[in-house]
């Protein structure tokens, strides 16, 4: 089982929600990219807005592009982590694994998304079609917030580079 245990790409996801100057817990964090996916999914399903099949299809297509380019830049980071192992900058350092963290969560969560976007096809009315909905749209939402921050922390990386 240690060998599919996802276990340590969640928490070392979540363990990169801190302030970087400070090294609290940025509760915010948590807010964002937990309570607010949650909440707009709940108000997506009480609105009676659910995916179809047709976007669901498109989902899984768009997913299943991101989650190998993410594997592409999972290993570009790879590495520069490697190639600046020696390196005096200990921020950088811990820059990179944190993007590396946020990236493998990145592809974890679409690949949930995929299988549960797979379920939709499966049920087309009742509770468990409503909670796939949930769950679906959760994932999606996560993913994406997920992927602005990635974009965001490989620009700051690049940018401090050219400069």
């Amino acid at each position: 089982m240690s060998k599919v245990g996802l276990s340590k790409i969640i928490s070392d996801h979540f363990t990169t929600f801190k302030k970087y100057k400070t090294q609290e817990v940025n509760y915010l964090d948590y807010i964002v990219f937990i309570v607010l996916p949650l909440i707009c999914s709940t108000l997506l399903i009480y609105f009676k807005v659910v995916i179809t099949k047709e976007l669901s299809s498109i989902l899984i297509t768009a997913l299943s592009i991101f989650a190998a380019l993410l594997f592409n830049l999972l290993l570009l980071v790879y590495d520069i982590i490697n190639k600046n192992n020696h390196s005096d900058n200990a921020l950088k350092q811990r820059f990179l694994k944190e993007i590396y963290s946020n990236i493998s969560y990145s592809i974890l969560v679409s690949i949930f998304s995929v299988i549960i976007l797979i379920g939709n096809y499966y049920f087309s009315c009742g509770i468990i079609y409503l909670t796939i909905n949930l769950i679906g749209y959760f994932f999606i939402f996560s993913f994406v917030l997920t992927l602005f921050m990635i974009l965001k922390r490989i620009h700051i990386l690049l940018s401090k580079e050219f400069s």
